[in-house]
């Protein structure tokens, strides 16, 4: 006799799901571990990461600072660019070594928009720069330092609109320029809402700007939730200074802007009256359209204004229909209604000449979603339907 048991399917797990944020160490393609620097010494340490989470990482992410040995690194350097699952980027942090022999180590790790930390593998592991300053072997003849004859300085700041609604979205306009006689090298501006909160947006300027040149930089982004009057700020080569000027105190320059209340209603609506339109003569005309107008204001921007209609005929009352306006001028919108689309509009159509009218109703709304209806409801004008 032998047993015989059936054989069982083998049973494939379920991929595990990857989390959101988790990145991968690539290379390094600057600054290898343990490079020797010599006191003082400025550095840029750039690594190539790559997105191993399901998450796209915006330029909103940034490298932050960990523990270990700060060197001078910044608290906070924004993302060149975009980067998709799978894609790969390669981060810079601008640092400096100690001034004393010995090794040091800097511990890194990313932060994405809304404040989360995350490291390499899901474990968010840091990455880190290691290197080594030596000991001096003897004492250096010191360089002489060029004078400075570069000058950058901040020549515009604006903002639109200067009187946003809490959580709005903004745009801030900068232009910095290099007034000096000498090229200024790579340098990076910062941009804050609220002085003495954290850096709202961030521009490097790699090739830095030759005698006389000018650069703009734009970046939009949401007003304080808080209204009231706020102070922006505006710092190029800020904070280390690290290209020498020949005037430090221009390379700040604040802005003033007034967050007001949020608006709970919606646009202001004004309709053409009955006296403007046609009304019924005794002789109908074989055809005739209504033509409707309204003029439509809102601070924020008018989204959309639409024409609430129906058709009364003695005691006979249509369907109300909705049909859009269209914008034909400043805050001036227009709407006609054709002899068909009236006739059709009761059921069955009416047939022959037949005195009638025609209520409408005008609704609006404002970028901001709130809406509003014109004041007298159901507005009428006596009409001669066929």
């Amino acid at each position: 006799c032998f047993n015989f048991s059936p054989s069982t399917p083998p049973v494939t797990p379920s991929p595990t799901p990857l989390p959101c944020l988790m990145a991968g160490f690539v290379a390094d393609v600057t600054i290898p571990d343990d490079t020797v620097l010599q006191p003082g010494q400025s550095f840029v340490k750039t690594w190539r990461l790559r997105n191993e989470g399901s998450c796209t990482w915006t330029t909103a992410f940034g490298v932050v600072f960990k523990d270990g040995d700060r060197m001078d690194a910044p608290d906070f350097t924004p993302l060149p660019h975009p980067v998709a699952p799978q894609q790969t980027v390669d981060v810079s942090v601008p640092m400096r070594a100690p001034l004393q022999p010995g090794t040091y180590q800097a511990n890194f790790l990313l932060r994405s928009a809304d404040g989360t930390l995350f490291g390499l593998s899901e474990e968010a592991k840091p990455f880190y720069v290691r290197i080594r300053v030596p000991a001096p072997t003897g004492t250096p003849t010191p360089t002489a330092r060029p004078t400075p004859r570069v000058d950058l300085t901040v020549t515009q700041v604006t903002l639109q609109p200067q009187d946003p609604k809490p959580g709005q979205s903004m745009l801030v306009t900068v232009i910095v320029a290099n007034l000096g006689p000498d090229p200024a090298g790579r340098f990076t501006t910062h941009w804050w809402r609220e002085e003495g909160g954290p850096i709202t947006c961030g521009w490097t300027l790699d090739n830095g700007l030759a005698p006389g040149q000018s650069q703009t930089f734009q970046c939009a982004f949401a007003a304080p939730d808080t209204v009231g009057r706020k102070t922006g700020l505006v710092g190029v080569d800020l904070p280390r200074n690290d290209i020498p000027e020949t005037n430090e105190n221009n390379n700040v320059q604040r802005v003033s802007y007034q967050v007001v209340p949020a608006d709970t209603t919606g646009p202001t609506i004004k309709a053409s009256r009955s006296s403007d339109l046609i009304t019924w003569p005794p002789q109908c005309p074989s055809t005739r359209s209504v033509t409707i107008t309204a003029s439509v204001h809102d601070p924020s921007g008018v989204a959309w204004v639409q024409l609430k209609y129906r058709v009364v005929q003695g005691r006979r009352v249509g369907q109300w229909v909705t049909k859009p306006f269209t914008l034909v001028g400043t805050d001036r919108y227009q709407v006609e209604l054709s002899s068909n689309e009236l006739v059709n509009s009761l059921n069955p159509p009416l047939q022959g000449s037949t005195p009638g009218a025609v209520e409408y109703i005008i609704i609006a709304a404002d970028t901001l979603g709130n809406q509003s209806q014109s004041q007298q409801p159901n507005l009428r004008l006596e009409y001669c339907i066929y």
